[in-house]
């Protein structure tokens, strides 16, 4: 039977030792542990910069996009200011009051006996309620009835196209003055008429019916 000698049995053993010594295995552990570290310092770093450049690159864009976004808010101020402008031009266009139907309306109503001395005509700025002052001359057998019956005709040709329609005699008094209309003399009366009316919005209805004089 052979004998087998192992002469390296002590450096052997002293090979296992020093690989199984626990300071090794530590400093091997913590250098493990450096290189994860170092990895994801490097892998943040990666990061910062990634979100630097980001950041530079939108901070460019800003640059140059905000003198723009100042020219565009000027811009907006002036074409707000000019639609105002514009609806307010087109308010008074749609809302202006025209005077010549009004004046067709008292030559339709003034009979051949009544003479108008005075017109006096307003309309409230940039609203829909007007007045109108008539002063003048009715003659006949009963002048302050033909006076009346003036009112009356044009009153209801004012209710045709205005809404809360007024109208009442500041003045009327019996004159001494006579005139002389076809061949006849007749007595007079002088009067001072007011009327007062509301433009009616466009598509309303104009009121049938005056409102009462209180």
């Amino acid at each position: 039977m052979p004998l087998h000698l192992n002469l390296y049995h002590e450096i052997q053993k002293q090979q296992l030792q020093r690989r199984r010594d626990p300071l090794k295995l530590g400093i091997y552990a913590v250098g493990v542990l450096i290189a994860l570290l170092i990895g994801y310092y490097f892998y943040r770093m990666q990061q910062v910069y990634d979100v630097t450049r980001q950041s530079g690159q939108l901070q460019t864009q800003w640059q140059s996009l905000e003198p723009k976004s100042k020219d565009a808010a000027a811009l907006e101020i002036v074409l707000t200011a000019q639609s105002k402008l514009k609806e307010t031009v087109v308010s008074k266009i749609d809302y202006r009051f025209f005077w010549a139907p009004m004046l067709q309306k008292i030559q339709i109503a003034v009979p051949r006996n009544v003479q108008i001395t005075t017109f006096r005509g307003s309309f409230e700025p940039g609203g829909r309620t007007g007045a109108i002052s008539l002063n003048g001359v009715a003659a006949g057998a009963q002048p302050r009835k033909v006076a009346e019956d003036l009112r009356t005709a044009l009153l209801a040709k004012c209710l045709q196209s205005y809404t809360s329609v007024t109208s009442n005699f500041s003045s009327l008094e019996d004159s001494e003055a006579t005139v002389l209309l076809d061949g006849k003399t007749m007595a007079t009366a002088l009067f001072s008429l007011q009327f007062q009316f509301t433009v009616p919005l466009p598509g309303a209805t104009p009121s049938p019916t005056p409102v009462p004089i209180k």
